[in-house]
């Protein structure tokens, strides 16, 4: 068949990969038979055998992890000291008496205030349906810079509004009669 096709080996190879791989993914193939599942502790062990005295490759690939990881923490510690700044800066406009609930629910205020400023700033240069400016929101809210997370976020926040519009609205009989119950328990 290579010879007919004018492939090579490797490529033959590729190809039949390429298909077992799409054929289990769309699950046209469910199982293959005769063929032992290896597990990941016997794979690394025979890796090791046939490697002995080759510096690991995953070395760079952890020191990536960690220095990812330490940027991480710091971002996150620079966030946490940047909210205690503002709380503190709001605790000053609103008193003493103010409680740290107060606070926040001020500072998402504010928040919620800039974001509305970006998005009307943006609409102005750019033509935005509704679902492109929800989704440019929830890119800006939550800091996500990848717009196919933001959009799946987007169908989520969807498909649970659909579900809240499909469950009957508690009305105060239905209250009512679920408050007997469980005063009768």
């Amino acid at each position: 068949m290579a010879d007919q096709l004018e492939l090579t080996d490797k490529e033959i190879i590729r190809l039949a990969i390429i298909w077992l791989a799409k054929a289990i993914k769309d699950e046209t193939i469910t199982k293959l038979q005769d063929t032992p599942k290896l597990s990941q502790d016997s794979l690394a062990k025979q890796w090791s055998q046939t490697h002995k005295g080759e510096p690991s490759k995953l070395t760079r690939l952890k020191a990536s992890a960690k220095a990812a990881y330490q940027k991480a923490e710091a971002l996150g510690q620079d966030k946490d000291k940047q909210l205690y700044e503002q709380r503190g800066l709001m605790m000053q406009q609103l008193g003493d008496q103010a409680q740290l609930t107060t606070i926040d629910a001020m500072l998402q205020l504010d928040a919620d205030d800039l974001i509305d400023q970006i998005i009307n700033d943006f609409k102005d240069t750019e033509a935005l349906n509704q679902k492109e400016e929800e989704i440019f929101r929830i890119m800006i809210s939550y800091q996500i810079w990848d717009e196919q997370l933001a959009t799946e976020i987007w169908q989520q926040e969807q498909q649970r509004k659909q579900a809240e519009a499909l469950e009957p609205e508690m009305t105060d009989e239905m209250l009512d009669e679920w408050l007997k119950g469980i005063k009768s328990r």
